[in-house]
């Protein structure tokens, strides 16, 4: 398996750990949302590498990018 295949593969695991875990954190209201938008967030950027090089539509990229500001947002303000 080549490195860029594996890098993939981490990012592609990376990104879909970080996206139910800080779904759950966010949703279930138990005081750890600031970590549940990190995990979002971080989540984004995974999709927005992984999107890169493939074929997905631009409204795809575009929305994961304003994902990525929205959970910028919500670690700022903490809420």
């Amino acid at each position: 398996m080549s490195g860029s295949l594996q890098v993939k593969r981490l990012i592609d695991g990376l990104y879909l750990a970080s996206s139910i875990v800080g779904a759950a954190l966010v949703a279930l209201n138990v005081g750890a949302q600031l970590a549940g938008y990190c995990l979002f967030l971080l989540s984004s950027c995974c999709a927005l590498y992984l999107l890169r090089d493939s074929n997905a539509s631009r409204s795809l990229i575009i929305v994961n990018g304003v994902f990525a500001v929205i959970n910028l947002i919500g670690i700022v303000t903490g809420k």
